[in-house]
């Protein structure tokens, strides 16, 4: 056999005969185009990818995935320990914004009652004389009756200390304090009678 008929009875690698294949031929005449055809099949109809492949690309994934996993809990614990910090941070400014509210309540009443809230009546009647001076009313001397001896001005001193607590207290209202101040006055304006009625009685 010559060695033109050799290659004539090979296939090539269409698997046809040498010299019977078109596409063979197509290749000799343009080598150009075929390589265009081949890419733009590949394009269209592109080989799966081998098994290793794909468990590689999948462990891969999966890798990611967990660390994306593993740094979300990590920002949600500390999310969570930011919030549990900023919640006892607000209870504790709450807490001190409260003792400050009574230390200023205790301010202002300490202008118009004594510092210790003296428990007796004679003690509270004693800061209520030295602060708005009425030791000639309450306490004259002399032949006169002071406030103790004298049943009617007892009992209107020992309303005007209960009216006392109630309007400085943290309960009362803004006008309470000044109210209780014309309630004092008035009485006040009350004891020259009472001292009077009461001296008129121990004469008879």
């Amino acid at each position: 056999m010559t060695t033109s008929e050799e290659m004539l009875s090979e296939e090539c690698d269409h698997g046809l005969r040498r010299g019977a294949c078109y596409a063979c031929e197509l290749e000799a005449a343009d080598p150009d185009r075929v390589l265009w055809d081949r890419a733009v099949a590949e394009q269209m109809n592109p080989s799966p990818p081998a098994p290793d492949a794909v468990a590689l690309d999948l462990e891969q994934t999966l890798l990611a995935v967990g660390d994306a996993l593993n740094t979300m809990e990590s920002r949600i614990t500390a999310l969570e320990q930011d919030g549990a910090e900023g919640l006892r941070l607000a209870v504790e400014s709450l807490a001190n914004m409260e003792g400050r509210l009574g230390e200023i309540e205790e301010a202002v009443g300490r202008g118009y009652w004594p510092d210790d809230q003296p428990e007796s009546l004679e003690e509270w009647v004693t800061w209520l004389t030295d602060t708005y001076m009425l030791t000639g009313l309450l306490n004259p001397g002399g032949n006169q009756p002071s406030w103790s001896e004298v049943p009617a001005m007892r009992n209107e001193l020992s309303a005007l200390r209960i009216a006392a607590r109630k309007a400085f207290g943290r309960a009362a209202s803004a006008w309470d304090a000044a109210s209780w101040h014309d309630q004092l006055d008035r009485s006040l304006a009350r004891f020259k009678t009472h001292r009077d009625r009461f001296s008129s009685m121990q004469d008879l």
